[in-house]
């Protein structure tokens, strides 16, 4: 699913790629089992650059498929687990699903795809900047 809908949707398809077609719906159908997989496997897949998460912040996905995940410093990997950090969390980070498949693939900046942040936005950024699915 993952692949399918990254690819099509930001590589392939216009206005990102050069095939001018519509694309398929964003739902929760589709999004969900994606943020799953991406949420999932972030934790290995950026171990290195995740060593930034010093204090838990919280990760707000909005729109089909969307919810809050709380993401702890730990060893040897950051945790990820689904829910809020509530007082604890230094920033709460928010976009929406569709959107975190660009930047949290590093196709697109994620400045530059409408994700704002409350709290402390100094060390947001420096988590923000860490993400990387591959």
């Amino acid at each position: 699913v993952f692949d399918h809908y990254c690819h099509l949707r930001w590589d392939v398809l216009a206005p990102h790629g050069p095939v001018n077609r519509a694309a398929l719906p964003r739902d929760a159908e589709r999004i969900e089992p994606i943020l799953e997989w991406m949420l999932g496997g972030l934790p290995q897949m950026g171990a290195t650059e995740l060593a930034v998460v010093d204090r838990p912040l919280d990760l707000v996905f909005e729109g089909p498929g969307g919810g809050t995940w709380a993401l702890r410093p730990g060893a040897p990997f950051t945790s990820l687990t689904p829910g809020s950090a509530g007082a604890e969390a230094a920033a709460v980070i928010t976009s929406n699903g569709h959107d975190f498949v660009c930047w949290g693939t590093k196709r697109r900046p994620w400045r530059e795809m409408g994700v704002r942040v409350s709290g402390d936005g100094a060390y947001a950024g420096s988590v923000l900047d860490a993400v990387n699915v591959i």
